[in-house]
């Protein structure tokens, strides 16, 4: 008769006898401390907020805004960790409220400081409709509503009739650049104030000087080309004493006309 051997039963080893257990268990361990540190340590929350570049926008309540953009719920619990802080939605919401702001740049200073830099819009030209004016910068967004002309500044207008939301582009950047480069070779160049600019057609740019005659520019050309053009027109053809006379200068077409 053959002879069974005994069924041995094998004990198993408590789990906090396994390796596998005690890797859990320091892996969460460092898990919730290193969650404890970036959200809840004291010496990492936000305590001071700098501000810097502003001169129109007030400095507190740019404070206030960024003082209630950093506070945040972590399990219910609030914390104002510099770690988590989200720059973007700061940045987003201080463009979003003041139209005078073009851009933000912001930094974490370690460690409880955030640095604000913004830098305000300034003003090119002021931009006129039938019933209002705003001071325009130099990507044709408008900022700021003003009661009407502003000595030293020139005015724009154009043929499209459209609402003006602070803070948007009214005027194409492209046109902006075109006008930009003019303004300043009347400016600093010819020695030629400017009154308008009037963008009257899609490819249209009629400019008004303060000398009563016009300039006409197409704004789907080479400026400079044409900018090129007019400064050699007025230094060769056109004395300071004939634009006493003078009506138009028409610089759209490969031949410059003039009245």
């Amino acid at each position: 008769m053959k002879r069974t051997r005994p069924h041995r039963i094998k004990r198993k080893k408590p789990i906090f006898k396994r390796p596998v257990f005690w890797l859990v268990f320091f892996s969460l361990l460092l898990i919730i401390t290193a969650t404890y540190f970036l959200v809840f340590f004291g010496k990492i929350q936000i305590k001071e907020v700098n501000i810097y570049g502003n001169e129109k926008v007030p400095t507190e309540e740019l404070k206030e805004l960024v003082s209630e953009k950093i506070k945040q719920k972590f399990l219910f619990l609030d914390s104002q960790s510099i770690f988590l802080v989200n720059l973007a939605r700061i940045k987003e919401s201080i463009l979003g409220q003041y139209p005078d702001v073009d851009s933000v740049e912001m930094k974490r200073i370690l460690p409880s400081t955030l640095i604000v830099d913004v830098k305000e819009r300034e003003p090119l030209a002021i931009f006129c409709n039938k019933t209002e004016c705003f001071f325009i910068d130099k990507k044709g967004v408008a900022f700021e509503k003003i009661a009407g002309t502003v000595d030293g500044f020139s005015i724009v207008r154009q043929f499209e009739e459209k609402e003006i939301i602070l803070g948007e582009e009214v005027v194409k950047k492209e046109t902006m650049e075109s006008i930009s480069k003019i303004l300043e070779n009347f400016q600093e160049k010819l020695e030629i104030g400017v009154e308008e600019f009037n963008i009257s057609s899609l490819t249209r740019l009629n400019v008004k000087t303060d000398e009563n005659w016009q300039v006409y520019f197409d704004i789907n050309s080479d400026i400079d080309l044409q900018i090129t053009k007019l400064d050699l027109l007025l230094e060769k053809e056109i004395s300071q004493s004939d634009r006493e006379d003078l009506e138009y200068i028409d610089l759209r077409f490969k031949r410059v006309y003039y009245k």
